[in-house]
């Protein structure tokens, strides 16, 4: 069995290295490359496994760009595109506008893409700049942190809103309450 903690090594377990999540990356494309139907179910699984919630995907035509619907309870609606890319071959910032677009149309809270591979610069800025100017997130997966998602090894930005304890978070949600 393989462990990501430094204590593993100590105990005679493997380490996971970047390597090793590089290569489950380009294993994933080459599973699903023939199948993209079922890297949406294999991605929508490892996005509710990490982030909680319902997250389903959608008819497989017809669906406007929206493959995963995300029901994340109090932190609302999550649309999300995935894409099975060969190493290399990144995901540019059309995926991006068309969540955009669909996160506008349905209300959703924010979204992610997901791909095998990486995105481009521009898809990066463009995200960035949905986020500065809408306040809408849209995150962006690649590879390699999809299979930190899947190993457990990344936690949910959800996680990462409450840093402050119960305390401070419940500052945070209730109106008219100062923030400290």
């Amino acid at each position: 069995m393989f462990f990501t903690d430094s204590s593993s090594k100590e105990n005679g377990a493997a380490a996971i290295t970047d390597e090793m999540r590089l290569t489950l990356a380009y294993g994933l494309h080459y599973r699903f490359k023939d199948i993209p139907y079922e890297f949406e179910e294999f991605a929508a699984g490892v996005m509710e496994n990490c982030l909680g919630g319902n997250a389903t995907t959608t008819q497989r035509s017809g669906d406007f760009g929206v493959d995963i619907l995300h029901d994340r309870g109090r932190h609302g609606l999550y649309l999300g595109q995935v894409k099975c890319k060969a190493p290399g071959e990144n995901v540019d910032y059309e995926p991006i506008s068309i969540i955009h677009s669909q996160i506008m149309k349905q209300r959703a809270k924010g979204g992610y893409v997901i791909t095998t591979s990486n995105f481009t610069t521009g898809a990066q800025q463009y995200a960035n700049e949905i986020k500065r100017e809408n306040q809408i997130e849209i995150h962006l997966i690649n590879g390699y942190e999809l299979v930190r998602y899947w190993l457990g090894e990344k936690e949910n930005w959800f996680a990462s809103e409450n840093t402050g304890g119960l305390f401070t978070w419940l500052l945070k949600e209730v109106t008219g309450w100062p923030k400290y």
